[in-house]
């Protein structure tokens, strides 16, 4: 078991357990869910609980939620598997899942009830046989036997008589019934002798197959011979193959001396053409440089006039320039004494325009206040109407509401006639009780006859019609002064002035838009206000800084000082034009001059590589003299070189090689020569033809395969009788062995008919159990025998009954076998232990943890208990609270 994942499940309402191994406390107070878990882990793995808390599927989900599952995951073969169980509410419909963890994921090893608990069978089941429902009620019944102690139950094992610990035996390892054994030990007695006479049979026809076939020594002598065969006519191959290799090797060479003789040839004429073109070609290129050069030299002294011819043109546009530019410079001196006669008028140039700005911005300003002054008393008089409207409006609605608090007074009144009639008649009748005859008897006022009578008055509605009367008149009151109010402000605010009739919601609408338009009007002549304002204070600071201005122009026309500024920039900008101009002119002089530079420079290398040219013509010239020499050209040769196209490319290094494979081919032809003169006189006689010997290898090849097919029929009827005779010897072995399980068998059918069977068959497991208890109790100096079923505790050497030993030691004794049990079954990854141990003595206790300590190393053994001070003791603790979990410690 690796972990479980429990959520809304019978008590817990979310766990996650890891089954590690070690000593475990699970704590908690009654109720709180710890027995759940072990239900829980039951549940995931077989679909229902244990028999401690046998409920159904409607019970399982906790209390107050619609779903629960549990998720279990566990290791069996090396293989990892996951099972998970849903139960949905009201009724609790089951679903089930079954994964086996393959190449890193998940994958449905079986998705419906019935195949996840087929599966669980076949994954779990230590039993043989088809699984069934009821091979996985006996694999629950053998997991919660040997991996659950119930509460109460620890010394259950040790204590109990034969009979019932058969019955745990039986559960534990999913034994059948007595009558289902001895029919299984009929059946395999009946197996055994049907597989004897299998037996029988197969050993009698491999002996009939055997004395077939040829004997052994046969085969031999056969494989020896047909192998002498084989190497012999191996051999014959090998010199056949020698002779083809000669016969071949002698076409080759002498095809190869004719190949080289007909290379040697046409290397010749390739010689002979490659040096008689590179002749040509030598002196073609000569004559192409020397030509080459006299055209780059008659090119240059082109080239040279002409850049003289452009420096003589230059000098011809540059001087009409230099005059215009002196021209300029006089007409800039006169402007610039002209600008300095302005210059002292242009200094109040600032102030003029502030000033002209200030007058006219003066106008502007006066103009605006007397707009906004209009404004101002349009404003007014829209207002003033407006307001007017209002007051009519209010007036229109202080008589509705007058009209209205007349009528609910003429209500108020009413209600008050309506309460004192009320009064009046309750009181009658009360007079009436008190004195029928209109004389009032205090005699039948007496004692509860009073208590009666004044009980009868409290009952009346007299005290209603009183109060009724007593709200009315007060809301009377009320209207009254309200009307009067309304009256005096009626008259204070309209006077005489009539309005025509209008509902009070109308009259509402009405003052609401009356309400926003004296808005809109108010805010308006406040932003008209303080406009007028603004204008008034710009005036006032305006006129101020032009009456300081006047002083500082003195007798100076701001016109005046505004036309001489204008006449200055004018002028200003002429002298710019005359500056831009001259600047052009200087750049176009500039620009010439430097061409004239540029060219000067070009004429100094045009005339430098003239020279390099007329060196390289002189080269050329004795260059193209010196190949005439060399190849001892003709004037023909002369003639046609001139007239004649582009010659080949040819270059020395061609000639050269082509002379060295003309050497090369001889020297490969004299080694040939040489072998051929070695190799005729050995073979002059007695080699055959080459078809001849092709034809013979091809038949030594044929007669190889038909020994070696022989020689593979011999080896597999060599292996096929070695092979039958270790079956027959396999099978003999086969057949003894049976023959002992047959008489084992019978003796078992004899031990099984009798009463005795389940007696004998509880002592050997009991045996088996006890043999490895005992090996784990060596160190107490403590071992068990069982004799007739019954157990007995040999301590210190003398013999007594096993129920005589102490409480810790029985606990320790039957939780050894129970682990030993659940190891033939394969459960022992987990142990639960329901209470039971907390009243154990201090040693016993001690004994007990130590148990658990040595078990806890191979099994996550886990204690239940709701007392924390035994609790304490383990060094792990799962608090369970609430239906929750809480790991403590390591």
């Amino acid at each position: 078991m690796l972990d479980l994942k429990v959520r809304n499940i019978l008590g817990l309402r979310e766990a996650f357990i890891v089954f590690e191994p070690g000593a475990v406390a699970i704590v908690g107070p009654n109720g709180a869910g710890k027995s759940s878990i072990l239900d829980s882990l039951v549940l995931a793995l077989f679909g229902s609980t244990t028999p401690v808390r046998n409920v159904n599927n409607q019970s399982i989900i906790r209390t107050g939620t619609s779903e629960g599952y549990v998720i279990c995951t566990f290791v069996k073969d090396g293989n990892k598997y996951r099972v998970t169980r849903k139960f949905r509410a009201p009724k609790g419909q089951q679903e089930a899942l079954l994964e086996r963890h393959v190449d890193g994921r998940w994958q449905p090893f079986a998705s419906t009830v019935r195949e996840v608990n087929e599966g669980i069978v076949k994954v779990l089941s230590p039993f043989i046989g088809n699984p069934t429902d009821t091979t996985l009620s006996r694999l629950r019944e053998a997991f919660i036997s040997t991996v659950f102690v119930p509460q109460g139950m620890v010394t259950k094992f040790v204590d109990v008589s034969p009979g019932d610990r058969w019955q745990i035996l039986v559960a534990s390892l999913g034994l059948e019934g007595e009558s289902t054994l001895q029919e299984r030990v009929r059946r395999v007695i009946e197996d055994a002798s049907r597989e004897v006479e299998n037996i029988k049979g197969h050993l009698s026809k491999i002996s009939d197959f055997l004395e077939k076939m040829p004997p052994l020594e046969e085969i031999n002598r056969n494989l020896v011979s047909l192998n002498n065969q084989l190497r012999g006519l191996q051999d014959e191959l090998t010199l056949n193959e020698k002779a083809i290799e000669t016969a071949k090797r002698l076409q080759d060479l002498q095809a190869r001396a004719s190949r080289y003789k007909a290379e040697i040839e046409q290397a010749k004429d390739n010689f002979e053409r490659l040096y008689e073109n590179l002749r040509l070609y030598d002196a073609k290129q000569a004559l192409k440089r020397l030509v080459a050069a006299s055209v780059n030299y008659g090119g240059l002294r082109k080239k040279i006039r002409l850049v003289e011819n452009g420096i003589n043109a230059i000098d011809k546009r540059v001087n009409p320039k230099l005059n215009e530019i002196e021209l300029l410079r006089n007409n800039y001196k006169n402007l610039l004494n002209e600008i300095k006669k302005l210059n002292n008028i242009a200094k109040y140039r600032d102030l003029a325009y502030k000033y002209i700005d200030l007058h006219r911005n003066i106008t502007k300003c006066e103009q605006d206040i007397k707009l906004l002054n209009k404004e101002i008393h349009k404003n007014k008089q829209a207002y003033d109407q407006i307001t007017s409207r209002r007051q009519g409006l209010v007036c229109q609605k202080l008589r509705r509401n007058l009209v209205e608090i007349i009528d609910e007074h003429k209500r108020a009144s009413h209600s008050m006639a309506v309460a004192l009639e009320r009064i009046r008649s309750k009181l009658i009748d009360w007079i009436t009780e008190l004195a029928p005859n209109g004389v009032v008897d205090f005699s039948r006022f007496r004692g509860n006859r009073a208590i009666e009578v004044a009980k009868g008055l409290l009952s009346s509605d007299l005290g209603q019609a009183l109060s009724e009367w007593a709200n009315a008149q007060n809301k009377a009151l009320f209207l009254l002064k309200e009307g009067r109010r309304l009256r005096d402000e009626i008259s204070h605010m309209c006077g005489g002035m009539t309005y025509p009739e209008a509902s009070l919601d109308d009259i509402e609408a009405a003052l609401d838009d009356v309400d926003k338009q004296m808005k809109v009007l108010e805010i308006k002549g406040q932003k008209l206000v303080g406009v007028l304002e603004k204008n008034l204070s710009d005036l006032q600071t305006m006129t101020a800084t032009l009456l300081k201005l006047e002083p500082e122009l003195g007798d100076l026309d701001p016109q005046y000082v505004v036309k001489a500024c204008e006449k200055r920039e004018d002028l200003l900008k002429e002298m710019e034009i005359l500056r831009s101009k001259g600047d052009g002119l200087n750049v176009e002089i500039n620009r010439l001059n430097e061409k004239r530079h540029t060219m000067e420079v070009e004429l100094a290398e045009l005339q430098w590589r003239r020279d390099v040219v007329l060196k390289e013509l002189k080269e050329a010239t004795s260059q193209f003299k010196a190949v005439c020499a060399k190849y001892q050209l003709s004037h023909e040769d002369k003639w046609q070189l001139v007239h004649s196209g582009d010659v080949r490319p040819c270059k020395q290094e061609e000639v050269e090689r082509e002379k060295n494979r003309i050497e090369w081919l001889q020297g490969l032809l004299a080694n040939i020569e040489e072998e051929l003169s070695e190799l005729e006189p050995r073979i002059r006689d007695g080699l055959p033809d080459l078809d001849k010997l092709l034809s013979l290898r091809e038949e030594i090849n044929r007669k190889i395969e038909a020994r070696k097919d022989e020689i593979t029929k011999l080896k597999y009827d060599l292996q096929q009788r070695r092979s039958l005779e270790g079956e027959m010897r396999s099978i003999k072995q086969q057949f003894e062995r049976l023959n002992q399980a047959y008489d084992i068998a019978l003796k078992l059918q004899k031990y099984s008919d009798g009463r005795n069977f389940v007696r004998f068959l509880s002592d050997t497991i009991l045996s088996g159990l006890l043999d490895a208890v005992n090996e784990a109790l060596s160190f107490r100096g403590l071992s068990l025998v069982s004799e007739n079923g019954r157990l007995y505790a040999i301590v210190n050497g003398f013999k007594r009954d096993v129920t005589t030993l102490s409480g810790g030691e029985r606990a320790m004794v039957a939780l050894l076998m129970l682990r030993h049990l659940a190891n033939k079954v394969g459960f022992k990854e987990v142990l639960f232990i329901d209470e039971g141990l907390a009243m154990l003595d201090d040693e016993n206790l001690e004994m007990m943890m130590n148990l658990f300590d040595n078990l806890g190393k191979e099994a996550f053994v886990g204690v239940i208990t709701h007392d924390p001070d035994f609790a304490a003791l383990f060094p792990k603790r799962i608090e369970v609270n609430g239906g929750k979990l809480k790991i403590i410690g390591n």
